[in-house]
This record gives C-alpha cells, structure tokens and sequence, in this order.
C-alpha cells in the first residue's frame, strides 16, 4: 500500500477513535474475548503454528531481570507475531510506549545471545489470518534462514521507534515466483 494512502486511511482511524471511544473499546473487548481456535493464540499464531510445527509456543524468555514472552521458539530461532497493540496507542501513547519497550528489550536480548528474531506484523496477514501473498515467501525464507538478528516483516515497521534490522516490506520482500 502506498504510504500516503497509508497515512491517509491511519489518519482517519484516528479521528473516528477520538470521535468513537466507547464504540472502539467495545470493538476491541469483543476482539479480545472472541473465540479462538484450540490453540491459545491468535489466528495469526495458528496460522504460524503450522510452518513451526515444533516451536514451543508462548515461551518466557530472560532478558536480564524482566521475562518476555516469545510467540514461537526454536533453537536459535524466535518468532514474534505483532497486533495492532505493538503500532497503535489503543489504550494510550505510555501503554505504547512501554510495548515499544519490551519489544527492544527483545530485540536487543536476541542479538545478544546471537539468536534470529523474526517479528512480523499484522499488516503481513489477511482478516482471515492466513499470511498475505505479497509477505509469504519473506516470512519462509527469515524462518528457513534463521538469520541471527532481527528481522521484521511488515509495512507497520516504520512507525516503530527502534532499530529495524533486516526489514522486508511490501515492496522489498522477496516474492513467490508466479511459474
């Protein structure tokens, strides 16, 4: 999606959440207590699940003294799925502000212990949650390579505050061939 599309239609979504406070906290609570699949995560998780049929799903990781939790981990490998939680303020600038945090915090833990840190955003995945095509052969491949580091997948990227590593975005990710 062009940028400025992009900033465009976020703009709007802004406008209507301050119009519309109690309407978008009722979406978002029905959103959160919607039922999910057998698994204990979202479908964009359950989507993953089936290309890291052995990870070890919601695992805590120790980044120092504080403990974060890892969507999927392999050996050498983490998997983080990122929600709208991670780009917008749903619940206010600070709650964003502290998830920015927490994501570096993992970010700088992986590079540390040498580890490849895949994160992939929303934006990479349809309403129905299975991966978009434009983002898929990114998502194999940073799985398949488990390049040590950061990687991020995901347009939504550039709204965060900290260093991106690798980034593939709709434009620069490597595509399936059409053959």
């Amino acid at each position: 999606m062009r940028e400025d599309v992009q900033k465009a239609r976020a703009e709007r979504l802004a406008e209507w959440r301050e119009k519309n406070p109690e309407k978008f906290r009722s979406i978002v609570t029905k959103m959160q207590r919607a039922k999910r699949s057998k698994s204990s995560g979202s479908k964009f998780e359950d989507t993953l699940a089936e290309l890291l049929p052995n990870a070890k799903r919601n695992s805590q990781v120790r980044c120092g003294v504080k403990l974060k939790q890892v969507d999927f981990a392999l050996p050498g490998l983490w998997v983080e799925v990122d929600g709208h939680f991670h780009f917008f303020p749903v619940y206010g600038q600070t709650r964003l502000d502290q998830s920015w945090e927490r994501d570096a915090m993992l970010n700088r833990e992986a590079v540390r212990r040498g580890i490849a840190l895949v994160r992939i955003g929303l934006d990479c995945f349809t309403t129905g949650g299975m991966i978009r095509a434009r983002f898929a052969k990114a998502v194999q491949l940073a799985i398949a390579e488990k390049r040590e580091g950061l990687t991020c997948i995901g347009d939504l990227y550039r709204l965060s505050p900290w260093e991106r590593g690798r980034w593939w975005t709709s434009k620069s990710a490597p595509r399936i061939s059409s053959r």
